[in-house]
């Protein structure tokens, strides 16, 4: 009721991660880049993680983007994610970053949190016809993007760390998955084909 947080985007000075501990009465700066490239910013908090996703431009079905982690309530971050992309130029934000790809290296969708310490983010790439999932399970020190299957995009919902759903809208029908390990293996569950009228 009291902790949150808010990316604000000024142009021209890049983008800011701000932070309240009294309900939105007062806010203090949590992460600050002059990189001045950000679109707009999303963020998720649960517990201690707090997750930054970054959007930069768009283009050519690819979004650039970048994850900021977090696992002390916004003391500090790091860069998880730095996607560079031919249609969207740069990744927004700055500093070193695990990886240069996130999950299905298309566009983030959307991420869940579990616990106080695993993270799963979706990953489309709707030219590539691919969806993926990429976690963490100690707050974003090591991040590992999963395999793709095949779709245009879709959704995630995890109940715990290991056990999750994702819908998955493909080219003839739209799907149901299921994984009982992370994200690494999906089963399909149900379909809903299209029918020509």
């Amino acid at each position: 009721a009291s902790s949150g947080y808010a990316v604000v985007v000024a142009p021209g000075a890049g983008y800011r991660i701000m932070k309240t501990s009294d309900g939105g009465a007062t806010w203090s700066l949590s992460l600050k880049s002059a990189f001045a490239y950000p679109e707009s910013g999303r963020v998720y908090a649960n517990g201690d993680q707090v997750y930054a996703l970054l959007y930069g431009g768009s283009g050519m079905s690819q979004t650039s983007y970048s994850l900021y982690a977090s696992s002390n309530k916004g003391k500090s971050w790091s860069r998880v994610i730095a996607q560079d992309t031919a249609g969207g130029g740069p990744a927004p934000g700055s500093g070193a970053a695990q990886l240069t790809t996130g999950p299905a290296s298309g566009k983030p969708g959307n991420m869940q949190l579990v616990g106080n310490s695993a993270a799963f983010l979706f990953g489309f790439s709707p030219a590539g016809e691919k969806v993926a999932v990429g976690r963490t399970y100690n707050g974003g020190k090591k991040w590992t993007n999963l395999p793709a299957i095949p779709g245009y995009d879709g959704l995630i919902s995890f109940t715990g760390a290991a056990e999750g759903w994702m819908a998955v809208r493909g080219q003839d029908a739209s799907s149901l998955y299921s994984t009982g390990d992370g994200g690494a293996t999906w089963k399909l569950k149900f379909a809903f084909e299209e029918t020509e009228q």
